[in-house]
């Protein structure tokens, strides 16, 4: 699989979705949003190759993680320890609050909606940009299906 990058952005919040494996997505030449962004992070585990590009995204203003996949709520806690481990060594500033959620028995469609609706990195949803990363997922996802996916 190669790096792929799909821009979508009405209605708001403005998304862009890389797809690729864990270490393509590290070594990609990712264009990160200029603010603060929250970020879809959709995997079907082996989250312990993904992160660089935790450390990557976090670094780069990331400050809200929403996770689905399989073993989602271990990707959501290794999240918030990597966060953890970046602000006590200083990467990462004690005052960014890293925001994360776990979505195991949700739909596709439901996680999409709530990550475009809800995962707000400021007090207007129409300034947040949503980064999604489809990284290592066995099943098979159109990149544009998912950012035009409404919940039924």
């Amino acid at each position: 699989m190669t790096v792929q990058q799909f821009e979508y952005s009405s209605p708001a919040p403005t998304a862009s979705l890389w797809a690729g494996t864990a270490n393509e997505l590290a070594q990609a030449d990712v264009s990160f949003p200029k603010q603060r962004f929250a970020t879809l992070l959709m995997t079907d585990g082996g989250f312990e190759q993904i992160e660089p590009l935790i450390e990557r995204f976090l670094l780069a203003g990331c400050r809200y993680v929403v996770c689905w996949g399989a073993s989602c709520e271990a990707v959501h806690d290794f999240v918030d320890e990597v966060s953890v481990v970046m602000q006590l060594d200083g990467r990462l500033d004690t005052e960014d609050l890293v925001m994360t959620t776990w979505h195991e028995d949700k739909s596709l469609a439901d996680v999409v909606w709530y990550a475009r609706h809800c995962a707000m990195t400021s007090d207007d949803i129409e300034s947040t940009t949503l980064l999604c990363l489809l990284v290592n997922c066995s099943e098979h996802i159109s990149p544009l299906d998912l950012l035009l996916q409404e919940p039924a």
